[in-house]
């Protein structure tokens, strides 16, 4: 008796993990949670699978890291509803209720760090002004662009 797929309404037979190769690809490549017949209590929400990958630590005022996927811009990356997003503006979507509009600033400079408390809605100037401040222009940007860090810091 050949083994079949696990996923509801999928009779191909079974590759691994009890799923069938099309099923176990997806699940391998985009982290989708296998689907158990067997699980007990209820389904994990979006929440609670994305808070599971953060490293939170008791101080609210430490950086909260986030585990998984990086991008090569250094920020925490993740699919959601078939879309990839920054980590961070997860975070601030899942404490505030709304999308960081139209920039998600940090407060720690720390671009894997997704605690709500270091997290702000702002526009670039804020961002650009903040940068100005803590000293993390680019240096080459302000040396052909005389006058720009007046025009920031105003």
């Amino acid at each position: 008796m050949k083994k079949v797929c696990c996923v509801p309404n999928c009779s191909e037979p079974s590759y691994c993990r009890s799923m069938c190769a099309p099923h176990y690809r997806k699940w391998h490549y985009w982290n989708i949670q296998k689907p158990n017949r067997k699980l007990k209590g209820h389904a994990p929400t979006i929440a609670e699978t994305f808070w599971s990958h953060v490293a939170v630590t008791e101080n609210p005022q430490s950086c909260w890291i986030f585990l998984r996927r990086i991008g090569q811009n250094g920020y925490g990356r993740l699919r959601y509803k078939g879309r990839l997003v920054e980590a961070h503006r997860f975070a601030f979507f899942l404490t505030h209720g709304h999308w960081p509009e139209p920039m998600c600033l940090h407060s720690c400079d720390n671009s894997r760090c997704v605690n709500p408390n270091h997290l702000s809605e702002g526009t670039q100037l804020q961002n650009m002004r903040e940068a100005s401040k803590r000293g993390r222009l680019n240096s080459r940007i302000q040396r052909r662009s005389p006058g720009v860090g007046d025009r920031i810091a105003a």
